[in-house]
């Protein structure tokens, strides 16, 4: 149910944001905003009091209420949540940073990298507001508190690869149904008949994409794919990941081709095949996923993938938070990804 207090509030932040109200005016009296919209002074302090907690609104005790000038700041700042230093450490997350902050920097910003395996209630986000002109969440694993306040928040905020699927929040992705799609379809052109899946599993939004779309080609290309060659590992690079190589290696029914969701998980599969001498590709053809790192170069053989542009999904999220800071309206993005031909598949 939408309250008074949030229409005004939702009214307020959208003046400011398109500049009726301009960085450092004073906005209209208690008593003059309760007369417009025929609502209790008591519920415009309510609205006042939630915009300034968050961020855009300052009091000043006999002269007023201003719209905070975020703007005055010589250093403007943008906070991007990532859960751990392992998200930070892998190349897609690498990539993706790279082209944000060089975005950012280009328009005068500073970007903060905030770790966020704990728990952000909403005072703290309320408090983090105070400090940024925008937020960036790079990261799914977010707790219900965290996600229940991210509609209280009325600082822009955007999601960058990662997302919420429950949600609607303003994003700029990667397509990975697409991905894992291409990825299959180009083993079929290979001429595979059986394929093999390794990946995290479906509790991570993009992995689940990826799964579909492997699913997806199959179905349309009529492939075969057992469920006993397909691997939930857990993450991209794990035990379980070279546990699922070792029994890829030894199977009878090996599947002909391999799609990993991850370039690190497929040079996982490749150094068992090696080992246990499965050759690639001549027994068995294999397929990665990301092409923003050296891995698919250097391995032996050099590793098929799907590159996936995460330094300009880092560009464009960062155009994105800006053009919201500013007020401007912006819609969500998908960007595609493209297939990368190495040697560890080959026509037949």
């Amino acid at each position: 149910m939408t309250t008074k207090h949030s229409i005004l509030k939702d009214t307020l932040n959208q003046r400011i944001r398109s500049g009726q109200y301009a960085a450092g005016s004073l906005i209209p009296s208690e008593a003059e905003l309760a007369a417009e919209f025929n609502i209790s002074r008591n519920t415009v302090r309510q609205a006042l009091k939630e915009l300034e907690n968050a961020g855009n609104l300052i009091r000043q005790r006999g002269k007023g209420t201003f719209v905070r000038d975020n703007q005055a700041n010589s250093a403007q700042k943008i906070a991007l949540f990532i859960y751990d230093t392992a998200d930070i450490r892998h190349s897609v997350t690498t990539e993706m940073i790279s082209g944000f902050s060089s975005y950012l920097e280009s328009q005068g910003y500073m970007l903060d990298i905030l770790l966020s395996p704990r728990t952000y209630h909403e005072e703290d986000l309320q408090q983090l507001a105070k400090k940024y002109s925008g937020f960036a969440f790079g990261t799914y694993r977010l707790d219900p508190l965290t996600v229940n306040t991210l509609d209280k928040l009325t600082i822009p905020h955007i999601f960058i690869k990662n997302y919420l699927p429950q949600r609607n929040d303003q994003s700029v992705r990667v397509d990975f149904f697409k991905a894992g799609f291409m990825a299959a379809e180009h083993l079929k052109e290979c001429g595979c008949k059986t394929l093999g899946l390794v990946y995290p599993g479906k509790d991570i939004p993009i992995a689940a994409e990826f799964f579909n779309g492997v699913c997806a080609a199959v179905m349309e290309y009529g492939l075969f794919m057992k469920l006993e060659h397909i691997f939930e590992t857990g993450n991209y690079v794990s035990d379980a990941v070279k546990a699922a190589a070792e029994k890829i290696a030894v199977m009878n029914n090996r599947p002909d081709g391999i799609v990993a969701a991850a370039d690190s998980a497929a040079r996982m599969l490749l150094e068992v095949f090696n080992q246990q001498g499965v050759a690639v590709p001549e027994d068995v053809m294999l397929i990665g996923c990301n092409d923003t790192s050296d891995i698919p170069k250097m391995t032996n053989p050099p590793l098929s993938t799907i590159a996936l542009p995460m330094k300009k999904a880092g560009q464009a999220a960062a155009a994105m938070l800006i053009d919201l800071i500013h007020g401007k309206k912006v819609d969500s993005l998908m960007l595609e990804p493209t297939l990368t031909v190495r040697q560890s598949t080959r026509q037949k």
